[in-house]
């Protein structure tokens, strides 16, 4: 059940009803793949969820390794190291407050894990793509505390922008949500 689109921007209120939005988020520079779920009430306390990750994330790939450390790597199978990579994956709770007809500000903290990755080249070629392939390194991968704050702003009759600042990993978040209700 989305607003009709006859309903102006100037109509709308943070300071009406109860609000859910729905949406997209990101934290710059890097997150790109997150959602978002808020609710935001008049004169209460809302809430919010979201989770947010990077891209790509290797465990998923064809050529990655799970079993293989990197001391084996380096050390047993005297291959090369390629390159390192990481992905950050965040869940976050927060709580909303409604302070104008048309801007809510937001505050709260979750749970940021960093996952390290290392690519290595087999001389032989018998692992990976042409010798190529990827592990995680467990000792660089980490669970981290993440803090988050800013606000939300009423772009139009059902578009609410989210803007804010991120601890873990260090970002600009910015999203977009959809008013359900």
């Amino acid at each position: 059940l989305i607003h009709e689109k006859n309903v102006r921007a100037e109509d709308f209120s943070f300071l009406e009803k109860l609000h859910l939005l729905f949406g997209w988020v990101v934290n710059i520079p890097e997150q790109f793949i997150g959602f978002q779920i808020a609710f935001t009430k008049p004169r209460a306390i809302g809430f919010f969820l979201d989770a947010k990750s990077g891209y790509p994330v290797r465990e998923y790939e064809q050529h990655f390794y799970h079993s293989i450390t990197v001391s084996q790597a380096e050390h047993l199978f005297n291959h090369y190291h390629l390159s390192t990579d990481r992905n950050w994956i965040s869940l976050n709770l927060g709580v909303t407050r409604v302070v104008s007809a048309r801007f809510a500000i937001y505050g709260g903290a979750g749970y940021s894990y960093r996952m390290v990755y290392r690519k290595y080249y087999d001389p032989q070629e018998v692992l990976g793509d042409h010798g190529d392939y990827w592990i995680k390194d467990r000792h660089q991968s980490k669970s981290k505390i993440n803090l988050l704050v800013g606000f939300l702003v009423n772009l139009n009759s059902v578009v609410i922008g989210r803007f804010g600042i991120e601890k873990t990993p260090p970002g600009v978040s910015v999203g977009f949500g959809w008013l359900v209700y």
